[in-house]
């Protein structure tokens, strides 16, 4: 028997390229740069008026079949100003007042988080940048939401920006760009960005009862340690290697 089970002993972890102690947290991703500006503009602006300039889905109500619809797509696909297409008449959130916008120290670097009070609004969001702004339905269970891959179209107008800067005004320069925008897509770092949707409900939508504690400690221990915070969001780091969108509950 302790012979078969020998193989249990062995292990199969390649250190090879595990970063030093020293080495940690890692530097941030390219993407944090822009939402390190869109948090100081929320100084000046709403959080909301901030995230629709900046991010193209926020323009567009949570409808069935929207996604299907040419003005969303157009935008989403090539990053008009996306209050000129038809039917962009804006999401409808109950507490717009109440969202938060901050970067979150992990050991992968800092991430952007859109924290929101309203449990309605946190589905909202959830259905905004996860389901392409379709009513689908968010499991009660689901207090949290990482958006990975998302491609962000003012990091590319200012990838554009920049370029035009860099060559001057030379002539046939929209011909030009075709080019540079090819090159650009094989290099999503320059584009994509991962951030979160959180929300301050009960961990897993367990309640405080179910646990024999009172209301107030249950919902103060997980915005200290897990439900909120550290858990939900050191999670990410685990997920960072994934090739697309995900979405976990708690």
């Amino acid at each position: 028997m302790h012979e078969q089970l020998s193989f249990l002993l062995e292990n199969h972890f390649d250190h090879t390229h595990a970063k030093l102690w020293r080495e940690i947290p890692l530097t941030d991703e390219p993407f944090v740069e822009a939402w390190e500006e869109y948090i100081s503009d929320i100084h000046v602006k709403s959080p909301l008026t901030v995230l629709k300039n900046k991010l193209v889905q926020l323009n567009f109500p949570v409808k069935e079949g929207i996604s299907k619809s040419s003005g969303y797509q157009t935008a989403i696909g090539r990053g008009p100003d996306a209050v000129l297409m038809p039917g962009a008449t804006g999401i409808e959130l109950e507490e717009p007042g109440n969202i938060e916008v901050y970067l979150y120290q992990t050991i992968a670097g800092r991430i952007p988080v859109i924290q929101v009070r309203n449990r309605k609004d946190f589905e909202t969001l959830v259905r905004v940048f996860f389901y392409k702004n379709e009513p689908v339905s968010i499991p009660p269970s689901m207090g949290a939401c990482m958006i990975k891959g998302y491609n962000n179209w003012d990091r590319v107008k200012k990838y554009k920006e920049k370029w035009h800067s860099d060559n001057g005004y030379k002539e046939n320069m929209d011909f030009l760009w075709r080019f540079e925008f090819e090159k650009m897509k094989s290099r999503p770092e320059l584009y994509q960005d991962i951030f979160f949707l959180l929300s301050d409900k009960e961990y897993s939508n367990v309640p405080a009862w179910m646990l024999g504690i009172p209301e107030a400690e249950w919902r103060r221990y997980p915005w200290l340690f897990a439900g909120n915070m550290k858990l939900r969001t050191t999670a990410r780091c685990a997920f960072l290697a994934q090739p697309a969108t995900i979405y976990w509950t708690n």
